[in-house]
């Protein structure tokens, strides 16, 4: 890893991958910049699942994996915007 910065972004998160079974097992962030941002596999990614077509706002840095950009979100919220 080299130097992190940190991140917000705002988005709704959807489903990106499924297991045979057809449950969510990986998600993305669907920014309001109109990027698509992968969520890193790791425990608050999956709390994130559960979410899925849910605005939230999230804050933490990027990685590289697999020479892709990842996601690993150190604290999430329920976009507050969504209530309007």
């Amino acid at each position: 890893m080299g130097k992190q910065t940190a991140v917000t972004i705002r988005g709704i998160v959807i489903a990106s991958a499924w297991n045979r079974v057809g449950e969510i097992k990986a998600v993305d962030i669907a920014g309001y910049d109109e990027k698509r941002y992968r969520i890193a596999d790791d425990h608050i990614g999956r709390q994130l699942r559960v979410l899925n077509k849910k605005r939230i706002v999230v804050k933490g840095f990027f990685d590289t994996e697999n020479n892709k950009p990842v996601l690993y979100v150190h604290h999430f919220q329920i976009d507050a915007s969504e209530a309007l």
